[in-house]
């Protein structure tokens, strides 16, 4: 809904910050607002006029998986208020992180062993010998998988 990155840059700066909806048709309003826009991002003109227009297109973004709570207990270890664990199920999430073109970028899929000094070190999970346990646990054994890069 953002015609530049540019221009989700300030749409998010607008929608994270404190401003009032008054103080941000204020700054829209702004000719110097547009004239920086458009000198030295080099991109279309602000699309949205008023700060109801850039709500309006927030509000269609994708949300991703819904958040989740339980509340934990754990006998021998009384607590003066509830521990509450918030959460998003993995299985929604990976669809949603591998449509989002920012994200998926970054993502590591493919297990790796890092070395140094001829050592396996640990950083990302990743790199773990758990990704190795679960890839050889989910590839099915008489499917060609010449495509997978093992590190």
């Amino acid at each position: 809904p953002f015609a530049s990155k540019a221009e989700w840059e300030l749409a998010s700066f607008l929608a994270r910050s404190s401003m009032t909806m008054k103080d941000v048709n204020d700054f829209l309003a702004l000719q110097m607002v547009h004239l920086s826009i458009l000198q030295f991002y080099n991109c279309l003109p602000i699309s949205f006029k008023s700060a109801k227009e850039l709500r309006a297109r927030i509000e269609i973004l994708p949300s991703g998986p819904q958040w989740q709570s339980q509340i934990i207990t754990y006998d021998g270890f009384p607590t003066k208020s509830s521990i509450v664990l918030y959460y998003r199920d993995p299985l929604q999430c990976l669809p949603f992180l591998l449509q989002n073109l920012l994200v998926k970028a970054h993502l590591e899929l493919i297990p790796k062993k890092n070395f140094r000094n001829g050592k396996h070190f640990f950083g990302e999970w990743i790199t773990g010998d758990g990704a190795w346990e679960i890839q050889v646990i989910f590839l099915p054994r008489k499917r060609n998988y010449h495509w997978l890069k093992m590190v």
